[in-house]
């Protein structure tokens, strides 16, 4: 595989940017010229995003990450091991979040997710009456993982 000239990357405009944007910029442009360069550009970049990305999805929901060890009936009040179906399909780098003292969440973050595992997915899901929402990015590895979020399912209300 050819490698890219990443040296004549644009930063947009030098209008309207601080001047440590400027710093960051020119410190970016000179890390890409180096013999490893964009390797260690997009590691930094991911240790960065880590804590950024996970931070907001703490601050956002107001959870903080459980010390409990990582496992989907916790959600259910079921406490280690739990071999009922343990692993939901497609978990990887897991944990598990709390709201108010409570489980709230089981977070995985899997590289890849296929159309197979989705329907698997789909199907743990159905058996365990959890919700899904799948995010485009997570903190494991920014831009190269997607999030999986299991939580209970609400009960429509009566």
């Amino acid at each position: 595989m050819r490698k890219q000239d990443l040296t004549r990357l644009k930063f947009f405009s030098n209008r309207h940017r601080s001047p440590a944007q400027l710093a960051f910029a020119d410190a970016v442009k000179n890390l890409l010229k180096e013999e490893d360069g964009e390797s260690t550009f997009v590691e930094e970049v991911a240790c960065i995003m880590k804590e950024l990305s996970k931070n907001w999805y703490m601050q956002y929901y107001g959870l903080k990450q459980s010390k409990a060890a990582p496992h989907h009936g916790i959600l259910k009040g079921k406490k280690p091991p739990c071999y009922d179906d343990m692993n939901p399909p497609g978990r990887d780098h897991s944990s598990v979040f709390n709201k108010d003292g409570k489980p709230y969440s089981f977070v995985t973050q899997p590289y890849r997710l296929s159309y197979e595992t989705l329907k698997k997915a789909i199907a743990f899901c159905e058996k365990h009456g959890y919700e899904l929402k799948i995010f485009p990015a997570s903190w494991y590895f920014y831009g190269r993982t997607i999030m999986m979020e299991y939580k209970n399912a609400r009960k429509p209300a009566e």
